[in-house]
């Protein structure tokens, strides 16, 4: 005849190499009567492959703002800078 036993599940090292796609981010709003208010983003995921996107920035208590969006692959690190603040060039 033929062995027709019931064992466990084997699992081989290669299930724990799978891609983890993630995502994270936050907001942080504060201020006091002496800096004014001021905000702070931030954002990122990746799809677990490598390749990430993400964004982070502020705003200070004079209204002047600075955004980053950012893309990391395969083919390096990518900045775009988004900002008003003076003496900059968009």
């Amino acid at each position: 005849g033929h062995a027709g036993g019931y064992g466990a599940p084997a699992y081989g090292h290669d299930d724990y190499a799978q891609p983890i796609p993630y995502q994270y981010g936050f907001d942080i709003v504060g201020g006091d009567h002496h800096s004014g208010d001021f905000k702070q983003t931030r954002q990122e995921h990746g799809d677990g492959h490598g390749n990430v996107q993400g964004s982070y920035g502020y705003t200070d208590a004079h209204g002047n703002y600075r955004q980053v969006d950012y893309v990391a692959d395969s083919h390096g690190f990518r900045a775009n800078v988004k900002t008003n603040e003076p003496g900059t060039e968009n």
